[in-house]
């Protein structure tokens, strides 16, 4: 038989063994080939480690049907071998520890809680979760390892987990922003800042140098790498840290050297800033503050302006200085209309131009500026209001807040004033956050006492939250689609029963949106009865109907072991509780809207809420010492730090 001929009998197929036997068999060209026997010899080594590869992946595929291949992690967590429900509950407790408790870092002997929750800084106990992490998908990626559908490659992860661990990372996502601001809250106390050279007033009101001075202080970027690594490890273990040095560029002699320029700034006098109708004016003593020395592209120094201090300041004056718009309101009296505040636009301060603007004229001594302020535009303005079609009800929602403190119930009645009577255009998206406007003393909320961080301090109480949760119930009962909504970080009693159906609000994020996507316009009309909070929507019905499935409740999970932190503002003795113990759990409810052409909508709307520890302050005479310095007032007896990332009130939900 010729070698063309027996080419076309080996002829390569698609399949492997045949591909095997080509390359095993196929004899070379020519004269002198090769005795066939040592291929031969090869083909049958080859297929007998093929054949006992394929029996022990078959071993492995029926040992482990149902189960996740051995070998695999999840981080850390060695979930191989198991059952897909089994490693889902390991897993899930695991992180809720992680998440729930948070993390160590060890600075010195010191040892600092770094908890993945944060508080807004005004006391209404809302919440930012910095870290989310998914167990469910977690558990599923690690369960479908070696099950993918390819066969080669199913073949080889099968194999390489049998043989080796395979770790697989989790699924979480993380705010590295947010995480940056956690590490800076609770570490920057330990800082030794880098002093800047400046310049300052004497008491004869002279002009004298800042010298500056070296600092210590964290390297965060390197922190937060480390934080990331066990938070993707699901590793609980103490992360130790340290300061570095710092210092800066500019040094004195430089500084000198622009004392003639700062002198003419003071002499030119106060800075006065128009922002709209307000006029503000500065004073030396005060801008003095926000002079530096900068560098130039050549290396010699010249007078700037710290951006970070001017903005600090630029912040303060916002409530001053911008004018919220109003939107246009109405009453539904007999049937009609009726608008009872007209719209107005506003203006806010535009923050980059200010900073520039200031930046270029304090040097120069341009001590008159303007300030460029933003037109913001009413959301809801009267637009021949008696043919709106607004002439029955489509929709109602309420909730109960039974067992409120004074100031959070006056706080619930000014958002519901602030909302009574708002008009939202058809096809508008509607947020609740700028619909409320500022939350501060301008609008009447009221302040009260909280402990926070160890002090007691004066900050605005809440409510806000039931009006969040009170309009995501009128929505869904009204069938618009939602844009945004972010449950609690934990379970609140005023929003349950039902679980899962609460919406937290706090400016700018998170906010509640969503879209009024009926051909007409819907009148918002609020009301409080008793202890119940009444949101109604007024207008056209289209024929679309709502189907809200009861909240399913699961993964409850007890709360970790209550804190207890000794502080020196309450008398000896005295106990105050500023947090309440929560059980975790998450819920899920299905959202259907079914609309008149025969379309049909369909969401699920998950929640996950985090065991929530108790912590308590109790009253001491005078704090334990450790090393001969006074003990860290964020640790309690077992040393261990409070979670200064927690909400300070969780009555002001």
């Amino acid at each position: 038989m010729s070698a063309s001929k027996r080419k076309s009998k080996t002829k390569p197929t698609s399949s492997l063994w045949s591909t095997i036997i080509f390359m095993t068999t196929r004899p070379k060209s020519g004269k002198n080939r090769p005795t066939s026997r040592p291929r031969v010899v090869a083909f049958f080594a080859v297929a007998g480690v093929l054949a006992a590869l394929l029996a022990v992946d078959a071993t492995v595929r029926r040992a482990y049907a149902g189960k996740i291949l051995p070998g695999v992690r999840i981080g850390d967590q060695n979930v191989g071998g198991t059952l897909p429900a089994a490693a889902l509950e390991d897993v899930r407790n695991r992180m809720n520890a992680l998440d729930g408790e948070g993390l160590t870092l060890q600075f010195g002997d010191k040892k600092i809680i770094l908890g993945f929750t944060l508080a807004d800084q005004s006391g209404l106990g809302l919440t930012t979760d910095v870290l989310e992490y998914d167990p469910d998908g977690s558990v599923k990626t690690a369960a479908s390892f070696g099950r993918s559908g390819s066969p080669l490659i199913d073949g080889i992860n099968r194999l390489r987990s049998l043989v080796s661990s395979v770790s697989l990372a989790p699924r979480y996502t993380l705010d590295r922003d947010d995480l940056n601001q956690a590490l800076h809250s609770i570490l920057s106390g330990y800082e030794q800042p880098v002093r800047e050279p400046g310049f300052e007033l004497n008491k004869n009101g002279a002009v004298k140098v800042i010298a500056p001075s070296a600092g210590r202080i964290f390297n965060y970027d390197s922190i937060s790498v480390e934080v990331e690594d066990r938070l993707r490890r699901l590793s609980s273990q103490p992360l130790s840290i340290d300061l570095v040095s710092a210092s800066t560029d500019v040094t004195a002699a430089q500084a000198e050297q622009l004392l003639p320029e700062v002198k003419e700034v003071v002499a030119a006098g106060a800075l006065t800033m128009r922002a709209g109708e307000e006029k503000l004016t500065v004073k030396p003593a005060q801008f003095m503050d926000w002079l530096q020395p900068q560098f130039q592209k050549n290396g010699a120094a010249e007078l700037g302006v710290s951006r970070e201090k001017l903005k600090a300041y630029l912040i303060s004056i916002l409530p001053t200085v911008n004018l919220p718009p109003k939107d246009a309101k109405f009453l539904l009296e007999n049937g009609k209309v009726k608008e009872v505040q007209s719209s107005s636009s506003g203006s806010e301060l535009d923050l980059d131009a200010a900073l520039a603007t200031i930046a270029q004229a304090l040097p120069k001594k341009s001590m008159d500026v303007t300030l460029t302020m933003r037109i913001v535009a009413a959301q809801a303005t009267a637009e021949n209001i008696q043919n709106l079609g607004i002439v029955e009800l489509v929709a109602e929602g309420r909730t109960n807040f039974a067992g409120s403190p004074v100031n959070r119930r006056h706080n619930i009645k000014i958002g519901d004033d602030l909302l009574n009577g708002l008009l939202i255009k058809p096809g508008a998206e509607f947020s609740l956050i700028k619909a409320i406007g500022p939350v501060d003393a301008t609008l009447g909320y009221r302040q009260e006492l909280v402990i926070k961080e160890n002090r007691t301090i004066p900050e605005f109480g809440g409510g806000l939250c039931q009006i969040g949760t009170t309009m995501f119930r009128l929505v869904l009962n009204a069938g618009l689609p939602i844009v945004e909504r972010k449950n609690h970080s934990y379970r609140v009693r005023y929003y349950e029963p039902p679980v899962g159906m609460d919406a937290t609000i706090y400016e700018p994020k998170p906010d509640f949106r969503f879209k009024n996507d009926y051909a007409g316009y819907l009148l918002l009309q609020t009301r409080i009865e008793g202890d119940d909070l009444i949101f109604e929507f007024w207008g056209k019905k289209d024929g679309r109907t709502v189907d809200l499935s009861k909240p399913r409740v699961f993964n409850v999970v007890s709360p970790p072991e209550q804190l207890t932190i000794e502080t020196t503002d309450l008398k000896p003795g005295e106990t105050k509780c500023t947090e309440k113990a929560h059980v975790g759990s998450d819920a899920e409810f299905t959202y259907t809207v079914r609309y008149a052409d025969g379309r049909t909508e369909q969401e699920t709307f998950k929640s996950h809420y985090k065991p929530w520890r108790a912590v308590c302050f109790v009253g001491v005479k005078e704090l334990k010492k450790e090393n001969g310095q006074t003990k860290n007032e964020n640790t309690n007896a077992s040393t261990k730090p409070t979670n200064t990332n927690a909400p300070a009130n969780t009555n002001a939900t």
